[in-house]
């Protein structure tokens, strides 16, 4: 009753409350006690019921407000789901839909993982066939889209919204017929001609295919080429979804097995049965057979997917190790090492497995798939040099478009933390003579931040002299989504430096998107001489991209300080060159002396032991599971601790205060005095509002848990702000920690 009266009385100073009451029982709630998601399956279909009801925006800015804050991926594709089939199609929704669908990279449990994406499908293509605005949707962000990658995913899904539903093919076809562009016809014709031929061979195949289980088995025994074991093979599977005559379907699954050595039809026979009877002996130890004998990928890629990883983990092991020994190209493995090795960490650190990566690594020449395997030995043995100077070495070489793409993106998640191995791409792109080796490790750098001046630059340059697509890809897909000042100015620099329109057009919206209002004078000034530069060189295309910063600026600024940046004394616009600052005061001083520091200096007491973690990685991290993580990898991983092979796995404030008590423990002291910096080339940074947030949970004087911040702000209580004065900054660190007791 509450809930249906918030449409009426909208004003209500509880309407929020009783929306978020409700949206818990209808998607659950996280118990922070027990670290658990608690859900209310009697209401919970009630409950999303009565929200449909409620007031429509106040219901849509409680879902958004939740898939922002959750870090739940299975319970964020579920809300999602809801928001897009009830209240919202944006592409906003659509976008993170697709993308928690994706196998790749998200929290969602293996053995509900795949279940939980299928039933996610099926609810996507009701929405899609429902709602016309979802295909709008899909073929914008196909035609705008410079990943390729996107492109093939939405591209898939739109031939699976046309070949489930004869409502899809119809819609696809209105699509085709209203749209302008050239580009969209043709790939939406190339669907359906795709759909069409589909529909005509499952047609033929079906007029074929027996109805009965003696059918089957006559068609299995009279067998004779590849064509009758493929209709042979989709029998045996169609018989597992027959629940007519259960005991005839195993009796005939039984029977194959017993009589025929053909490998696919064992297999098919075997796991068609294990679907019927899960626990059934026969099917069990015929899939454990066929992954010792057989040579074909295809088969223990199928018997990999039926394991139990819970019952059968070293079988599981040994299936997956004898998969990358026996494959021949990276479709065959690609995706089994993304999805168990990467995804699930299954199998890390394990010797069988390491052991056949690197001889795959070694035998093999196809870069793909050398790529495959690198990423996978990375992943499977954390540090792995041969990994990593394979990685480096193919990203250096490539001519695949798509390859490199992969390899940009793969190397930085698996390495953004290393900071050896960052420093030494560094220090190969110094060395480097070569162009195209320095700008694709640039490439690489543009993301570590201590590079990422020189990295721009490089790009720019080069790009100006080859126009690779790649370049541009390299720039855009790394642009930060906060207003990031070392950002602000190396876009600027690009805008006024770059000789192609192409990248001065990908530049601009993305600088005006970021730029923050302290900039504004300094960029209005920079911009100001480049526009008159590019004007003079006969209207050169760039100029109309900087007067729209411009006039961006115009519209945010008061006009006489709009009047005083546009008159300010010319300045260079290289991001790295310095302001008239007092030469004591200057960030190259500030930098000298930061540099100078030695944190080893601080001194442990007999009641605390101190920490100095620089969390460079946490510059700009928002998200609190990704702050906790980062924050426990820095701290298992200090040289005083040293506690051996891979940091716990953490997601708040509550978990890592837990892990803590081991580290007490270990250094034999009762208090733990973090001292946090973000720290790199060009001196300290400040922490985001998330991190010290965090931390302010995270400290707790009760528990020995005691946390400075090297910091301008003045930071409250339980926290500890220290100003980053390099001449006496150790001595004031080593004070604080004195007066713990």
């Amino acid at each position: 009753m509450a809930a249906a009266s918030i449409a009426e009385f909208s004003q209500c100073s509880l309407v929020y409350e009783i929306l978020l009451e409700i949206t818990f029982l209808g998607f659950g709630i996280f118990d922070s006690k027990n670290k658990k998601w608690i859900t209310f399956p009697t209401v919970a279909e009630e409950a999303k019921a009565v929200l449909r009801e409620t007031h429509r925006q106040l219901a849509i800015s409680v879902l958004k407000c939740l898939l922002n804050t959750i870090a739940c991926d299975e319970l964020r594709l579920e809300i999602a789901l809801y928001l897009g089939d009830n209240f919202l199609v944006d592409q906003e929704i659509i976008e993170l839909i697709i993308q928690l669908m994706s196998p790749f990279g998200q929290q969602i449990s293996r053995r509900r993982g795949k279940d939980i994406r299928q039933n996610a499908r099926c609810k996507f293509m009701k929405i899609a066939i429902e709602n016309p605005k979802v295909i709008a949707i899909m073929i914008h962000i196909i035609k705008t889209s410079q990943n390729n990658k996107n492109k093939q995913i939405y591209s898939s899904l739109l031939y699976e919204i046309g070949n489930e539903e004869t409502e899809g093919t119809v819609l696809l076809k209105r699509w085709m017929h209203k749209s302008a562009d050239e580009k969209i016809k043709f790939l939406l014709s190339d669907i359906l001609q795709k759909i069409q031929v589909n529909k005509s061979r499952t047609i033929c195949t079906y007029r074929i295919k027996p109805k009965t289980p003696e059918e089957v088995a006559n068609l299995v025994h009279e067998a004779k080429d590849e064509k009758d074991e493929e209709i042979c093979c989709i029998a045996i599977r169609e018989l597992s979804y027959d629940r007519r005559n259960p005991d005839a379907i195993k009796k005939t699954l039984t029977a194959i097995l017993y009589s025929t050595k053909n490998e696919q039809f064992r297999y098919h026979a075997a796991s068609s049965l294990q679907f019927i009877e899960p626990d059934n002996p026969l099917a069990t130890s015929t899939l454990t057979e066929l992954i010792y004998t057989t040579q074909s990928p295809t088969i223990v890629k199928s018997v990999i997917d039926d394991l139990s990883i819970e019952e059968n983990f070293q079988l599981f092991i040994y299936a997956l190790a004898k998969l990358i020994r026996i494959s021949k190209s990276s479709n065959e493995i690609d995706i089994c090492i993304v999805e168990n090795i990467f995804e699930y960490q299954i199998g890390v650190g394990n010797p069988d497995l390491i052991d056949a990566l690197t001889e795959k690594l070694r035998s093999s020449e196809d870069e793909a798939l050398r790529s495959s395997v690198a990423f996978g030995l990375a992943a499977a043995n954390p540090g792995n040099p041969e990994a990593f100077h394979t990685l480096i070495s193919i990203l250096l070489t490539t001519q695949d478009d798509h390859l490199f793409e992969s390899l940009i993106m793969g190397i930085w998640e698996l390495y953004q933390e290393n900071d050896e191995q960052m420093i030494f791409l560094t220090e190969l792109l110094h060395k480097s003579q070569n162009e195209v080796t320095r700008w694709r490790l640039a490439a690489i750098l543009i993301r570590y931040q201590p590079s990422l001046v020189e990295s721009v630059t490089i790009l720019i340059e080069t790009f100006n002299k080859t126009k690779d697509k790649n370049i541009n890809f390299a720039i855009r897909e790394n642009i930060p989504e906060y207003g990031d000042s070392e950002w602000i100015d190396s876009l600027v620099y690009l805008l006024c430096n770059s000789q192609d329109s192409i990248i001065c057009e990908d530049a601009a919206p993305h600088l005006k998107r970021i730029l923050i209002s302290s900039k504004f004078p300094s960029v209005v000034a920079a911009l100001r001489n480049c526009n008159q530069e590019h004007n003079k060189e006969n209207g050169h295309d760039c100029s109309l991209y900087c007067e729209g910063i411009l006039w961006h600026c115009a519209q945010n600024m008061s006009y006489a300080d709009f009047y005083e940046a546009w008159h300010r004394p010319s300045t260079t616009t290289h991001p790295e060159a310095p302001d008239n600052i007092p030469v004591g005061n200057s960030p190259d001083a500030q930098i000298l002396e930061a540099q100078n520091l030695d944190f080893n200096e601080l001194q442990p007491t007999d009641y605390t032991y101190p920490l100095a973690v620089n969390l460079l990685s946490l510059k700009g991290e928002t998200e609190q599971g990704a702050i906790a993580q980062k924050l426990c990898n820095k701290i298992y991983k200090h040289h005083a601790v040293k506690i051996p092979g891979k940091p716990p796995t953490v997601t708040s404030d509550a978990e890592l205060q837990q892990h803590l008590f081991e580290i007490q423990d270990k250094l034999q002291r009762p208090n733990l005095a973090l001292v946090l910096y973000i720290k790199d080339t060009n001196g300290f940074h400040e922490p985001t509002e998330e991190a010290i947030a965090f931390c302010q949970k995270l400290a707790d004087a009760d528990l020995g848990i005691h946390i400075a911040w090297i910091t301008n702000q003045s930071i409250e209580q339980p926290l500890k702000d220290i100003q980053p004065n390099p001449p006496k900054l150790i001595n004031k660190i080593q004070s604080w920690i004195d007066e713990i007791v």
